[in-house]
C-alpha cells in the first residue's frame, strides 16, 4: 500500500466508525425516547385533555374537599376552643358576682359622695339640692308673680 491508499483506508474506518456510532447513538436515543418518556408525554397529553373536558368538575372536586377540610378543622379545633372559652368566661362571670357580692358597695358609694359633697363646698358649688330647692322658689316666685299680674289686669 502506497502512502495515499493508507490515508484513505484510515479516512474509511474513521468515518465508518462514526457511521456507525451515529446510527447506534440515535437507535439508543430512540429506544429510550420510547421506553421512559413516550409513557410519560403520553400520560401528560391525557392528563390535560381530561383537565380541559372536566374542568368545572376538577374545580368543584377541589372546592368539596376544601370545604370538607374546612369543616373537619373548625369540628375538630374550634369547637374546643369554643367550650373551652364559654367554661373560662362563665368563670370569670361567676368569680366577679362573688367579689361584687363580698365588696361593701354602699359603703363606697357613700364615701364616694362624702367625698364629692366636701369637694364642691370646698369650691363653693352649689350641690343638688341646693339646685332643687332653688328650682322650686323660682316656681312658686313665677306663680306669685302670675296671680298679681292676673288681679291688676
Amino acid at each position: 500500500m502506497t502512502g495515499t491508499q493508507t490515508i484513505e483506508a484510515k479516512t474509511d474506518v474513521i468515518f465508518n466508525a462514526i457511521r456507525k456510532t451515529t446510527d447506534t447513538l440515535a437507535e439508543t436515543i430512540k429506544e429510550y425516547n420510547q421506553k421512559y418518556t413516550a409513557k410519560y408525554i403520553k400520560t401528560s397529553k391525557e392528563f390535560i385533555e381530561k383537565t380541559e373536558k372536566d374542568s368545572r368538575k376538577i374545580m368543584d372536586n377541589f372546592v368539596s374537599t376544601g370545604k370538607d377540610k374546612v369543616k373537619e378543622y373548625n369540628e375538630k379545633y374550634l369547637s374546643k376552643i369554643t367550650e373551652n372559652s364559654k367554661e373560662f368566661y362563665s368563670d370569670i362571670l361567676s368569680k366577679g358576682k362573688e367579689l361584687k357580692a363580698k365588696l361593701p358597695i354602699d359603703k363606697i358609694e357613700d364615701q364616694i359622695s362624702k367625698s364629692y359633697n366636701a369637694v364642691t363646698e370646698h369650691i363653693n358649688l352649689p350641690r343638688r339640692e341646693d339646685i332643687e330647692n332653688l328650682t322650686k322658689s323660682m316656681d312658686t316666685l313665677n306663680a306669685n308673680v302670675d296671680v298679681l299680674n292676673k288681679k291688676l289686669t
